[in-house]
């Protein structure tokens, strides 16, 4: 049977650890979560392959956030799940994405067209923030129109 998406999101919240407790099992590599091999959504996602699902906005791929939303900051104001589609991680998060898996996260790093998609991503939100990366570590400064953005 389906959860109603008040009854879904009332379970994620009752499985939220404080915060200590969530960046503590980060950083522990979240032990206990199992690769499974049949998930594949982020890598699709991220080879331009499947668009995000969204009730919002017609789903897009990647490639077409990255050209169509540079720059066009009230649809990223408005539109809140690409950042978990942009930056997925290995905990279920608040909107429709799969966690990420360690296959997953292997490919991605392997693959340098992928890479180059993930610094897009990080320069997308760089630029929404008012930021912008200034050097190839990552480092990053404010933008010339970073007052706008405040």
């Amino acid at each position: 049977s389906t959860q109603s998406t008040g009854a879904l999101f009332a379970s994620l919240y009752a499985m939220r650890r404080s915060p200590e407790a969530d960046t503590q099992a980060y950083r522990d590599g979240y032990p206990g979560l199992i690769d499974d091999a049949s998930l594949t959504e982020n890598l699709k996602f991220y080879r331009n392959e499947r668009p995000t699902p969204t009730s919002y906005y017609p789903g897009q791929c990647i490639d077409e956030i990255h050209y169509n939303w540079k720059g066009d900051y009230d649809t990223l104001e408005r539109n809140h799940n690409y950042i978990q589609w942009l930056f997925p991680i290995r905990e279920h998060g608040m909107w429709s994405c799969q966690p990420l898996q360690l296959h997953e996260a292997e490919a991605m790093k392997s693959d340098p067209i992928i890479m180059r998609r993930i610094r897009l991503s990080y320069e997308l939100m760089l630029d929404f923030y008012g930021l912008v990366m200034v050097s190839v570590d990552g480092c990053v400064a404010r933008s010339h129109g970073y007052l706008e953005r405040y």
